[in-house]
């Protein structure tokens, strides 16, 4: 499970309530074979001169991801987003996993 925040959101604090971070206070006891990770990203100047952009961000989700999950079984685990406003941009943009779009061996995307 991965959680990616809105748009000026916090990789922790956007997903709390009443001081209870509902990723790690509620959500393993309801799911206690899931591995719960959240992706933080920055796009505060996404108004201004940005220099990085949602294709950017998308990009480093997809990195992010390959780069925890390494072992065959990890690889076949499903992911399920869980994700707020500009988050569900990000995730969208990303595609992960994309059936259409495979990383090769060689590092570029199908």
């Amino acid at each position: 499970i991965v959680a990616v925040h809105r748009l000026g959101g916090h990789w922790s604090e956007s997903w709390t309530d009443n001081g209870k971070l509902w990723r790690r206070d509620f959500l393993p006891s309801q799911l206690p074979s899931a591995r719960i990770m959240s992706f933080a990203y920055n796009l505060d100047t996404a108004f201004s001169i940005a220099i990085t952009d949602i294709d950017d961000v998308a990009m480093m989700l997809i990195d992010r991801l390959d780069g925890e999950r390494q072992l065959e079984e990890e690889k076949k685990r499903p992911t399920v987003f869980i994700s707020h406003s500009l988050g569900g941009v990000v995730v969208k943009k990303a595609g992960y996993p994309s059936f259409k779009c495979q990383r090769s061996t060689n590092g570029t995307r199908h």
